[in-house]
């Protein structure tokens, strides 16, 4: 009868045990996905405010971060990269353009045909200074989405960093050949000025590297 009682208390005490564990993974999940939905519409909110962005970002991303590895075993596959998403978008806010990188570079991973990915890793880079990383990826925006505008305009920006005067000519030209009828004229001022500023060059003086 003792046997028969300790059998049936250890049984219990499995079910307990694994019921528990379940709960546990699951409630992980559900408190990462809840986070996800809160801070959407605060870092959409942060892209253009950088003093707010650097005041509440660094603890949205390290809650976000935390909750990475629970979102990896959420049964929605989209969770995790919305959640890197946030985290780039949070980081990029905030001027932190290496973490911002380092999270859009997952995302075009995950998708790496979707030109929007290539178009902010090219921004991240612009952010460190470092227009010759993000010409390669504003090269591929172009080549994915030959008829956006702002990836052809982001494209003309990157080459007249470089002091690509003839590139960067023929991709502004490019932009406004595609332009929204109100921002043609604003194009168009922007080359002017990159033209009156730029030093007079051949082809031949492109930079080879670029």
């Amino acid at each position: 009868m003792i046997k028969k009682q300790k059998l049936i208390l250890g049984g219990i005490f499995v079910i307990v045990v694994f019921f528990g564990i379940t709960f546990s993974k699951n409630w992980g999940t559900a408190v990462s996905e809840n986070l996800l939905e809160k801070y959407k519409p605060e870092v959409k909110g942060l892209r253009n405010n950088r003093e707010l962005a650097l005041s509440r970002c660094p603890v949205m991303i390290k809650k976000l971060e935390k909750g990475l590895p629970e979102l990896s075993k959420s049964k929605d596959k989209t969770q995790m990269p919305q959640a890197q998403k946030l985290i780039a978008d949070c980081a990029f806010a905030a001027g932190d353009y290496q973490k911002s990188l380092d999270y859009y570079k997952h995302l075009s991973n995950f998708e790496p045909n979707v030109s929007r990915w290539h178009v902010l890793i090219a921004e991240s880079f612009l952010g460190m200074k470092k227009p010759g990383d993000a010409l390669q990826r504003a090269t591929l925006a172009t080549q994915l989405d030959p008829n956006d505008f702002e990836i052809r305009l982001l494209h003309a920006r990157v080459l007249a960093k470089l002091a690509l005067k003839n590139r960067a000519v023929e991709a502004y030209a490019q932009a406004i050949r595609i332009a929204p009828y109100d921002q043609i004229a604003i194009t168009k001022m922007e080359l002017a000025d990159f033209v009156e500023n730029s030093v007079d060059e051949s082809e031949f003086a492109d930079r080879k590297e670029y």
